[in-house]
């Protein structure tokens, strides 16, 4: 389906309607379609139908601003490949491609995309693109918010047009930027069944992308998939990476082995900014299979607060790497002056690394210059370790209280003070009103005799 000035998908597609077609489908909004380097299919001007043969695999985006893509309908292909490619793109649907491959791309205006072999990855070529004559053809495409309340309008897309004539989803305040934006909020499944089918992937590529109550799902049953969001493994490889992602508390990223196999690999990048809330399983297989591998990362910064499973029944558990920039703690660093004042900027403390100071580059730091930026020294002890003489410490070279300032603070003791309902428990009680055996007076001197010589067992009849 290509349409350089598009309407939403839900105008193709009725609420109640499904489109189930057995091959790869691919909807774009480029302006031209490659087969092979030389036969093309053009928006506009002749095209040579009898030609155009074979497998697309090259879109062309001449214009400066490419076409909205939003999908609010149910798109499934029973055997091949799922294909968006526009700017930007939405997706609050489903997109089914069972064992098969699903890629969301934003692409910027004037450039070239190419679906490569094998595995149809995508590629960005950014290369500008013009007419014979070297001018790009007078054509303006909808902008999001005109398609939303124009073609688009009564339609329900998940997405509503602001007071200010912005967009945002429906149940956020926060604008949808409208230039090389990724949005997903629907399911995206590529999940394999089939017990020879482990090559299932899902590619989601754009500027900025953003994952909102996302169900991405590569699982398969004898071996995890391949999900990519914002770009490849520490930012490398042949896909564009992103600026800037961000995935919500309610988005669920799978890529588990089922029966057997290992887990699959999920790669979540921004070449400046990732912001991760959401939860990602690559769990191996029931039956012998190791946990997959995941990298969250922003090259600049990273705030991580999710979760993340790639363990394994039986097998080896895996690994989740945070960030591709390394620090390495060694008897003699290479890098011990970046913990010097105003380096590598001035203003710079003394003692700190940033994330701009080296990009993607490791440091190697010297133990004893780590050991020296220490000043002071804070102990916490429990009860039974409070009368430990602090300034006896030695640490096989001198008195700690000679090298460091030492402070001595008191553990805390939590205290749950959740409400606990007590109309069911047990309880044993014994007492007496009357005691008819024994003379009162006695009684108490007794009392004042336990209470002045110690206690007594007492015995008491009713």
């Amino acid at each position: 389906m290509m349409e350089p000035e598009p309407k939403s998908f839900k105008r193709e597609i009725s609420a109640n309607a499904q489109l189930n077609v057995p091959a790869d489908f691919t909807a774009t909004t480029a302006t031209g379609i490659g087969f092979g380097e030389t036969l093309w299919f053009n928006a506009w001007g002749d095209n040579y139908y009898q030609s155009l043969m074979g497998t697309p695999n090259l879109f062309t985006f001449e214009l400066s601003q490419p076409g909205a893509i939003v999908n609010a309908g149910n798109l499934a292909v029973t055997e091949g490949n799922l294909i968006l490619l526009g700017n930007p793109v939405i997706n609050t649907g489903n997109l089914i491609a069972s064992g098969g491959q699903i890629a969301i791309a934003s692409i910027p205006g004037q450039n070239r995309v190419r679906i490569s072999q094998p595995g149809h990855v995508l590629s960005l070529e950014l290369e500008p693109l013009t007419d014979s004559s070297g001018q790009l053809l007078p054509i303006t495409p909808l902008d999001l918010a005109a398609l939303l309340t124009g073609s688009g309008e009564g339609m329900e897309t998940g997405l509503a047009v602001q007071a200010d004539g912005t967009v945002a989803l429906s149940d956020s305040d926060s604008a949808i930027p409208t230039q090389g934006t990724t949005i997903v909020s629907g399911t995206l499944d590529v999940s394999a069944d089939a017990p020879t089918t482990n090559h299932q992937s899902i590619t989601i590529i754009g500027d900025q992308i953003g994952l909102f109550g996302a169900d991405i799902n590569a699982s398969g049953m004898n071996g995890g998939g391949q999900v990519r969001i914002g770009g490849d493994v520490q930012g490398q490889g042949m896909i564009p990476n992103a600026t800037h992602t961000f995935i919500s508390h309610d988005s669920l990223i799978r890529a588990d082995a089922g029966i057997a196999g290992d887990g699959g690999e999920v790669i979540v990048w921004a070449d400046d900014t990732t912001i991760f809330y959401g939860n990602i399983s690559a769990r191996g297989g029931v039956n012998p299979g190791d946990g997959g591998f995941v990298e969250v990362s922003g090259k600049n910064n990273l705030a991580f607060s999710g979760v993340v499973n790639v363990g394994a029944t039986n097998g080896v558990n895996g690994t989740l790497l945070l960030d591709p920039t390394n620090i390495t703690i060694v008897a003699t660093g290479a890098n011990d002056n970046q913990l010097n004042p105003n380096v590598p900027n001035v203003g710079d403390p003394a003692g700190t690394i940033f994330a701009s100071d080296g990009g993607a580059v490791d440091f190697t730091l010297s133990s004893a210059i780590l050991e020296n930026q220490i000043e002071n020294l804070s102990f916490i002890l429990d009860a039974g370790l409070r009368h430990i003489p602090l300034a006896a410490l030695h640490d096989g070279n001198d008195f700690i209280i000679k090298r460091y300032s030492v402070g001595l603070m008191p553990s805390i003791s939590l205290t749950d003070t959740r409400y606990q309902d007590i109309t069911t428990l047990k309880v044993l009680a014994m007492g007496a009103s009357e005691f008819t055996e024994l003379d009162p007076t006695k009684l108490l001197k007794y009392f004042h005799a336990r209470r002045t010589r110690g206690a007594k067992p007492l015995s008491v009849s009713t």
